[in-house]
């Protein structure tokens, strides 16, 4: 079983395409996700986690649609953003 899969995941912002036709499939184990600045790494976890919405392509992580089940696979799976993605107001027990 996959443990993350993609099928034509596209993801543009304004002219620049940050995901082309992303197919991909990740198995269980130990991954590494590499490349050069601007090449899709934050823009590909931040729609695994369903905290944006590609503009084509479907996704799957852990046998869930991000975008429908996003708060049962974020209570699954661990995220530490490069930048705060959180309202200043939210406190630690919210």
């Amino acid at each position: 079983m996959s443990i993350v899969e993609t099928t034509g995941l596209t993801q543009r912002f304004g002219s620049t395409v940050a995901l082309d036709t992303l197919d991909l499939q990740m198995q269980p184990g130990v991954t590494g996700l590499v490349g050069a600045n601007g090449a899709g790494k934050t823009t590909l976890l931040n729609a695994m986690l369903g905290l944006r919405i590609p503009t084509s392509g479907s996704l799957t992580v852990l046998g869930y649609d991000p975008q429908r089940a996003g708060h049962r696979l974020r209570a699954n799976v661990g995220f530490a953003p490069e930048r705060n993605v959180l309202p200043d107001e939210m406190r630690a027990v919210d």
